[in-house]
């Protein structure tokens, strides 16, 4: 995952006050792990379409 503004795509992270992470936009990867999540407040939540969820 990229955080550069010069490269796309490129997602952004933030914290909470407790320093939990926030990444938006979701992450995909379509190696072999070929899972979907959003990370939220700490929390990872899969997709529907990851073989994860």
């Amino acid at each position: 995952m990229s955080l550069s503004k010069n490269r796309r795509p490129r997602w952004t992270a933030m914290s909470d006050w407790l320093r939990r992470p926030t990444i938006s936009p979701s992450v995909r990867q379509t190696n072999e792990c070929r899972c979907h999540f959003w990370i939220h407040q700490g929390r990872i939540d899969w997709c529907n379409d990851s073989p994860r969820h």
